[in-house]
């Protein structure tokens, strides 16, 4: 029974550091490409959000843990799009997860600026048959950001 608990804490661990993973890495590509600045995007802006959507496309695919990968990084509309492959047969987000990922999202500097500059900003998971199992969409109302 303690090996069943032991497993169970190690699997949310696991959980944990890969949110953690996915979102330094947005963090740091952004942060790599406008500078770390605080600055101020504007919705006008978004010639330049394209540009650092296109480089950070660049170095994806991108391998997060052993059953995701960061496939596209694309900007569509208004809407910056990550999109992440689930490497495992019947991929399943749960609520919860999906929550979880929404609360991470929402205290990112970057998806903060993103959001205040109008632009929103959604976390795609897709199955090994490329369908879209689960997504996450923040703005400004999602995360509560007052402009």
């Amino acid at each position: 029974n303690l090996k069943f608990y032991f497993d169970k804490i190690k699997k949310k661990i696991q959980e944990y550091k890969n949110m953690l993973k996915t979102l330094s890495i947005i963090l740091l590509s952004s942060v790599m490409l406008f500078g770390s600045k605080n600055i101020d995007i504007k919705p006008e802006d978004r010639e330049q959000v394209a540009k650092v959507m296109d480089e950070l496309q660049k170095m994806l695919p991108m391998p997060m843990d052993e059953l995701t990968k960061w496939e596209k990084a694309e900007l569509k509309a208004d809407t910056v799009i990550y999109t992440f492959k689930i490497y495992e047969k019947d991929a399943k987000i749960t609520k919860e997860q999906s929550k979880k990922v929404k609360d991470q999202l929402c205290v990112n500097p970057t998806v903060k600026t993103l959001a205040l500059a109008g632009f929103k900003v959604r976390s795609i998971y897709t199955g090994l048959d490329d369908k879209e199992v689960a997504s996450v969409t923040v703005d400004t109302k999602a995360c509560g950001f007052k402009k």
